[in-house]
């Protein structure tokens, strides 16, 4: 998909990207052999200097060059081509205030979940971190990552896409919970639950030792990354409209909720 990307090109806008693909210019290479006889002697080395990086990035699987220089809905391409190595993450925390701690980190890859609880295997969350070639979140920019950051004394260096940004630029505005409303989201385990309800559930596991509180706190949290990642599929079909290539995106399965809640319990022992 980057491949027949040029937005990533200095002054190639969505405008001229589009006459682009009108005009037979599908592909990178297409742009190398088309471009050769339009463009100034300059002009045509600084486009080719940005093809040979481009080219570089996408052959070393580093996300980072293409999401510095993508906007709106069109990063979202980023995510077609670094799909089975994201990190598509969500945490938990005892509140929004200063001194706040992170209490569960959700995270889904690949199809497989997995759940990271305080006091019991929080700090394996960061052997998920070899391999991955991106991290995925939801306001993660402004809430997760700072979190994470704080918790774990690590800048957590990972090219990281938010999606609220690329979904805000398609009109999906709000929070995670009315982005799912309206791009079709069903849940199917934590229906009504929210942030709040994730505070609470936190202390009577932490205070009371109320076992079915982490449960819950756990499918919630679970509920929340799937949602990331089965978001991402669908709007990215919808952001792929006119694309010159045909996009076979479909939405992730649910996830394996019982073997999640059964690995953190296998880390507590």
């Amino acid at each position: 998909m980057l491949k027949a990307t040029f937005q990533c090109f200095q002054g190639i806008g969505g405008n001229s990207e589009q006459r682009l693909w009108e005009s037979g210019c599908l592909c990178w290479q297409d742009f190398r052999e088309a471009s050769g006889s339009r463009l100034s002697a300059s002009r045509k080395n600084v486009m080719f200097e940005q093809l040979k990086e481009a080219e570089r990035s996408l052959e070393t699987g580093s996300a980072a060059w293409f999401l510095e220089r993508l906007r709106g809905a069109s990063v979202l391409r980023v995510l077609y081509e670094f799909f089975a190595d994201a990190l598509f993450l969500d945490i938990e925390t005892t509140g929004l205030d200063p001194f706040a701690k992170v209490t569960s980190i959700a995270t889904w890859k690949n199809g497989q979940v997995k759940c990271f609880i305080r006091d019991i295997n929080l700090a394996d969350f960061l052997y998920e971190l070899p391999g991955t070639s991106l991290l995925v979140t939801y306001n993660g920019k402004h809430f997760d990552l700072p979190f994470l950051r704080r918790e774990f004394d690590s800048e957590m260096r990972i090219p990281h896409l938010d999606l609220m940004y690329p979904l805000r630029a398609m009109g999906h505005r709000g929070g995670l919970k009315n982005c799912e409303k309206r791009l079709g989201f069903q849940r199917r385990y934590s229906e009504g639950a929210d942030g709040l309800e994730a505070v609470r559930l936190w202390r009577a596991w932490s205070v009371y030792n109320c076992e079915e509180s982490l449960n819950r706190l756990i499918i919630y949290n679970i509920e929340d990354t799937y949602s990331l990642a089965w978001l991402t599929a669908r709007a990215m079909r919808e952001a792929m409209a006119g694309y010159p290539e045909e996009i076979s995106m479909t939405e992730p399965p649910p996830p394996d909720i019982n073997g999640a809640l059964a690995e953190v319990r296998i880390g507590a022992c």
